[in-house]
């Protein structure tokens, strides 16, 4: 038996080298894709402590808000909007049978026997090539030293102007609509986040099976947003793992990849505040606001009008209805002291 793998993604780079017709959900010509990403992207593990604080971070300040609606949308947006990456192909891992025992404890669940979950949980994000604001992730979990992948992608934009550069599976009508699926949250009906077709995976033609998927893994984006947008203003601690050890593929000794290990520097007594603390500062943090035309509410246009325009640099007016219009320009909206979102996310640990 070949020795293990230091990490998953370590599994994934090795894999990468295979002739073997496994794993069945990783078409051969993608396998190029998968060596090219995971040799140039920046690696983070997650350590059992916090991959259970991960949880938290996804789960609690939502659950606390159940019962205002307008307020979840307000949150998920606020996510979306600063989930941008610390590095333009960005890998993330994590014990996920430590997340989901906390994930059982918060919700108060019956316990889950940690055999029927997959012991390490990756994350592949991509940006895209010719859209800083379009982001890709492929999931990839391993048990028993068996690699799957989950046979599709989950992407979405950070501005409300960019239309997704990937194509979404097709829901049915009946079907939930992407926005629950992918965070979680009833309600969150947005085109800016679908499940997608990737050429770095397989996707079968059977809607049933994909359905089964996809309830099973309700509330994956929101467990991404949650660590990308609020990452920054974590306390938390960076550590370098070079690893020495490697293989042998095709014919060449290659060694095993560094990487980062994140560990949550905070008592589990103050997790809650950290929390809170960690998502305000998200939802405050400034953007730039493009320019736009605002309707004037003291000069409203009438919807029955064929309006006919006159204008200047600041305002379009109707000589019909007497509506007018007027021009917002570009401008930052939030507190900047917070951070400010750009199309250049940075962390800013020393990575």
């Amino acid at each position: 038996m070949r020795p293990k793998s230091p990490t998953l993604y370590d599994e994934v780079f090795r894999a990468s080298f295979s002739n073997s017709p496994n794993p069945t959900l990783w078409p051969v010509e993608a396998r190029g894709l998968w060596r090219d990403a995971i040799t140039k992207a920046r690696r983070f593990v997650l350590d059992d402590n916090m991959s259970r604080f991960l949880s938290d971070l996804s789960i609690e300040a939502f659950q606390k808000e159940q019962g205002n609606h307008a307020l979840l949308m307000r949150m998920l947006e606020s996510l979306r909007m600063n989930a941008r990456l610390p590095h333009g192909t960005t890998w993330i891992e994590y014990n996920i049978r430590a997340h989901q025992a906390r994930t059982t404890e918060l919700l108060g669940r019956n316990y889950v026997d940690s055999s029927e979950v997959p012991e390490v949980e990756g994350w592949l994000i991509q940006q895209h090539p010719k859209i800083d604001t379009a982001f890709i992730a492929h999931l990839v979990s391993s048990e028993s030293r068996d690699l799957l992948f989950f046979p599709m992608a989950i992407a979405w934009t950070t501005d409300d102007t960019t239309v997704l550069p990937w194509k979404p599976l097709p829901f049915s009508e009946r079907s939930i609509s992407h926005g629950y699926a992918a965070t979680g949250i009833r309600g969150y009906n947005t085109d800016r986040a679908a499940f997608v077709f990737s050429p770095m995976v397989h996707t079968p033609n059977k809607p049933d099976k994909l359905a089964i998927i996809i309830r099973e893994w309700v509330g994956l984006l929101r467990r991404i947003w949650a660590f990308l947008a609020t990452i920054n203003d974590l306390p938390v601690l960076l550590s370098d793992t070079a690893v020495s050890k490697g293989f042998v593929a095709r014919g060449q000794y290659r060694r095993f990849l560094s990487h980062k290990t994140i560990t949550i520097n905070v008592p589990q007594k103050h997790y809650r505040k950290t929390i809170r603390t960690a998502l305000a500062l998200a939802h405050r943090r400034a953007h730039s606001v493009r320019g736009h035309w605002r309707i004037d509410w003291r000069h409203p246009l009438s919807k029955l009008c064929d309006h006919e325009w006159s204008a200047d640099d600041k305002h379009m007016d109707c000589t019909r209805c007497k509506g007018r219009k007027s021009w917002i320009t570009e401008h930052e909206r939030g507190d900047a002291s917070r951070g400010f979102v750009t199309h250049d996310y940075l962390v800013k640990h020393e990575i």
